[in-house]
């Protein structure tokens, strides 16, 4: 459900000139790191922000949107 809510997120963002967007593909990347043993966060990290974007600024805002969605758990 987590997944799904931070999808919805990164598809109303407007502010940063990304060229797609959390994708099916990425999510169930991201879920199958978490059901390896990775962290929501450390997998949404890894399977969707990485895979969007390099620019720095753009990582940063997108961490700010995982972190609101899924929060720091461990």
């Amino acid at each position: 459900a987590r997944l799904v809510q931070l999808a919805q997120a990164l598809r109303r963002l407007t502010d940063h000139d990304l060229e797609e967007t959390a994708s099916t593909r990425l999510l169930v990347m991201a879920a199958r790191l978490v059901a390896s043993g990775l962290s929501l966060r450390d997998a949404c990290r890894a399977a969707v922000v990485d895979a969007l974007t390099d620019d720095t600024e753009t990582v940063l805002a997108l961490d700010e949107v995982v972190r609101a969605v899924v929060g720091d758990e461990d």
